[in-house]
């Protein structure tokens, strides 16, 4: 697997973005971008690359995957050149949505310490994803304004909850540059002897 930086569907230059992909499978590529991701699976089953960590996935799985942080979400095989749908929500947002003196002030210190976290991708369990889904549901249509609002609360109610788990080891962020081709032969060994 090739790690390549993608370029993000950043629409009118907005710092959040939230929107659903149906599509046969999910992006193929082994890629990092500069947002933040927060992705909900509606629907699909595969396995998940974050960083180091290797691991299944199925519906109601919802990540927070930090700027920068390579990730691919691939699906069975079953779901190549068929039929099958698979969907996810997506909220992607730049980490100066706000300004950086906003986030020193001691009441975002959670969201802060959350962020944070997410350069090694975070998984939240069923005690929060669903409501959270719902959330991302509701932003869809609502104004910048909103949008911006809710996002914060959010990533508030993310950084409270118990029920989370980082993904990778190390912080693979280093390796998003030309020369990550140890990273690339890792995961494509763990990629092909995953069964085993």
């Amino acid at each position: 697997m090739k790690l390549r930086r993608k370029i993000t569907e950043n629409y009118f230059n907005q710092r959040i973005n939230i929107f659903q992909r149906r599509t046969p499978c999910f992006d193929t590529s082994w890629h990092y971008h500069p947002e933040y991701e927060l992705i909900y699976i509606d629907k699909g089953e595969g396995i998940r690359y974050v960083g180091d960590s290797v691991a299944p996935f199925s519906p109601g799985e919802l990540v927070l995957v930090g700027a920068y942080l390579p990730h691919l979400w691939k699906n069975d095989d079953r779901h190549v050149d068929s039929k099958y749908e698979v969907k996810n929500t997506i909220l992607q947002f730049t980490g100066d949505v706000l300004s950086r003196e906003t986030f020193k002030q001691s009441e975002f210190a959670k969201i802060c310490q959350l962020l944070e976290a997410s350069k090694l991708g975070i998984s939240f369990g069923e005690s929060v994803a669903p409501q959270i889904h719902e959330r991302l549901l509701k932003m869809m249509d609502a104004s910048s304004t909103v949008k911006l609002l809710e996002l914060l609360n959010i990533l508030h109610e993310l950084s409270l909850a118990e029920d989370q788990q980082a993904l990778s080891s190390i912080d693979t962020r280093q390796f998003t540059n030309d020369k990550s081709d140890r990273l690339e032969s890792v995961i494509s060994y763990i990629s092909n002897h995953y069964t085993e």
